[in-house]
């Protein structure tokens, strides 16, 4: 029997046994088992949620981490997030490390709560000290992106930390983000080819294991064909519960109903819903929804202004090469004037 098989075996026996007892201190979840318990739940499986709930019922602290996963997916619950930050809160005060981790997660980002770097740093530095690997590479992100770590350090230190838990979706994470790095600063298109691939199946693993922010990013990978073959029809399928929840997957939706690669083409339908996307801050950073956002405004007739969001768009990530397209294409219907008017425009965008 593979080691897959037997994980699976076991945690099916597990289940069985926590199902039939009402107290599971003695069979408390590891985290591993959480993320499992979300996956299975996510895909139908009742027996699995039951599980996560009556172990929560006999005070399992990780179970209710899961519960609090499943309510911020938005797949197998309908997203809720001060329900999900009630269950991380919940089972940080009952000594979850995994729950210490997604707190962390939620104030870094302000996701349901607002920003504060100081707490995210906080919460995942107590997640690290019980010993969840997820809330070590977490910290030694967050001081990267804080100017407090350098990069080379937080290589070299990421590598080590995210090998000692290979198959844990943040721990895959991490791994796609260093690929992705290592695919920007590639020398060679075949170079670029390789970190890339290997960029998208690190970031489809740590997607499958139930972790929401690379599923953003995977169905970006997918529906852009970067790192592989192009799958727009399953990359919308996994976009569509993140939209108006996260960048990438919220702008793809607008996207495709724009150009009506997957979905029947509605602009002004697609025009309505970047304007609204594109109001609220914690979408904006997405690059493809600001990219139609651009066009929609140039449609409009604001073609400056349209013209400015388009080119930042096409500037903020390299391998956004329809973006680039685009905005060759566009560039030949405006006078000298209007393009450099709109790159004028760049440094004012929101």
């Amino acid at each position: 029997m593979s080691q897959g098989a037997r994980t699976q075996a076991s945690l099916l026996i597990r289940l069985v046994v926590l199902g039939a007892l009402l107290t599971a201190k003695a069979l408390a979840l590891s985290v591993q088992e959480g993320w499992q318990l979300v996956v299975r739940a996510e895909s139908g499986d009742r027996a699995a949620l039951q599980a996560l709930v009556q172990a929560y019922q006999a005070q399992d602290p990780e179970a209710a981490t899961a519960l609090g996963v499943l309510y911020l997916n938005g797949v197998a619950y309908p997203r809720d997030l001060a329900r999900a930050k009630g269950y991380f809160d919940w089972a940080f005060s009952r000594g979850s490390a995994w729950a210490g981790y997604w707190l962390g997660v939620l104030y870094a980002n302000g996701i349901g709560v607002p920003a504060d770097q100081e707490a995210a740093l906080k919460y995942v530095d107590v997640s690290a000290e019980r010993g969840y690997v997820g809330g070590k590479l977490a910290g030694l992100l967050f001081r990267l992106f804080d100017g407090k770590l350098k990069y080379e350090d937080y290589v070299s230190q990421a590598e080590a930390e995210a090998a000692k838990a290979p198959e844990d979706p943040v721990a895959l994470g991490i791994r796609a983000r260093l690929a992705f790095d290592r695919a920007y600063q590639a020398k060679s298109p075949e170079e670029q080819g390789k970190f890339l691939a290997e960029a998208r199946e690190l970031t489809r693993k740590a997607a499958e294991g139930g972790h929401f922010i690379y599923r953003d990013w995977y169905a970006y990978l997918l529906y852009f064909g970067l790192g592989g073959e192009p799958d727009q029809k399953r990359a919308l399928e996994l976009a569509r519960p993140l939209a108006g929840f996260e960048p990438n997957t919220t702008g793809l939706l607008v996207w495709d109903l724009y150009f009506g690669n997957v979905q029947p083409q509605d602009r002004p339908r697609a025009c309505r819903l970047a304007g609204e996307y594109f109001a609220r801050p914690e979408l904006r950073g997405g690059h493809v929804l600001r990219a139609v956002y651009g066009l929609c405004l140039m449609d409009g007739g604001k073609r400056v202004e349209g013209f400015a969001h388009l080119l930042k768009a096409a500037g903020r990530d390299p391998l956004f090469l329809p973006a680039r397209a685009l905005a060759q294409e566009r560039a030949k219907g405006l006078s000298k004037e209007e393009l450099e008017r709109a790159k004028a425009l760049l440094k004012d965008l929101p």
